[in-house]
């Protein structure tokens, strides 16, 4: 930007701000907003291998391709859909335009071609640019989670639970595993006790992983982890995922 202007990170500015909240626990609780000169903030707390803060700048020609999709979005009305029981909503606003529709609402037209590019960017590069994130790493034989980004973050250690699930080719069940990080609970306590951690650049944590599911070539072994993360004072429950395949 030229002639010193100040750059504006606040939300009410954004050239696109997306939001993901409710549904079941863990409820979704997600946003990302891009600025008209590329820059972007994000929190993920539900799905894929990395959760957390991030934050960083998108390249000019995915800016241009936002750009030309926000235009005819533009042209058409707002987009209300309603959200079904216990499902989560999502919010995106733009060029004076809203949709609000149910997570998993199938939409066509400009919101959909829109939708799908800010699904696209935060499935690639909003991931490749943690600021303060936690990263699920799995094999057949072991779960790992590790920190990403140059800033530090906080995760209870004693909230954490994993689970497996083997499945066949053609996806058919064929196991299940669940273990813990939580300690045992005190008869009189009404919940688990924390177990706050720091984790920040070098961070990481071996989880328990004892499954006992042996997987063949064309077997997947799907790997759940769920745990609280604490910023700044705000606690958000969160859940990592990553599909391992047999033949690795």
């Amino acid at each position: 930007m030229d002639g010193g202007a100040a750059v504006s990170n606040s939300p009410a500015d954004a050239f696109i701000a997306y939001r993901r909240s409710g549904g079941r626990e863990p409820s979704d609780d997600e946003r990302l907003d891009v600025w008209a000169d590329g820059r972007f903030h994000a929190r993920r707390t539900v799905g894929g291998r990395r959760i957390g803060r991030f934050g960083g700048s998108l390249e000019d020609s995915a800016v241009a391709d936002l750009r030309a999709v926000v235009g005819a979005v533009g042209a058409v009305g707002d987009l209300a859909v309603d959200t079904p029981m216990d499902g989560a909503t999502v919010s995106l606003l733009v060029a004076g335009r809203e949709a609000r529709i149910g997570s998993n609402e199938r939409v066509e037209g400009p919101w959909g071609v829109l939708l799908s590019a800010v699904k696209a960017l935060l499935d690639g590069p909003v991931l490749a640019q943690p600021v303060a994130a936690i990263e699920l790493d799995a094999s057949s034989g072991h779960a790992t989670l590790r920190h990403v980004g140059e800033e530090a973050t906080e995760v209870d250690a004693g909230s954490i639970s994993v689970r497996a699930v083997r499945l066949d080719a053609q996806g058919a069940m064929l196991g299940r595993w669940q273990g813990t990080t939580r300690p045992p609970r005190a008869e009189d306590a009404p919940t688990a006790a924390a177990a706050w951690t720091e984790a920040g650049p070098g961070w990481q944590l071996e989880l328990p992983f004892r499954h006992g599911l042996e997987l063949a070539v064309d077997d997947w072994l799907q790997v759940w982890v769920t745990l609280r993360l604490r910023e700044a004072g705000e606690r958000r429950t969160g859940r990592l995922f990553l599909a391992v395949s047999g033949a690795v």
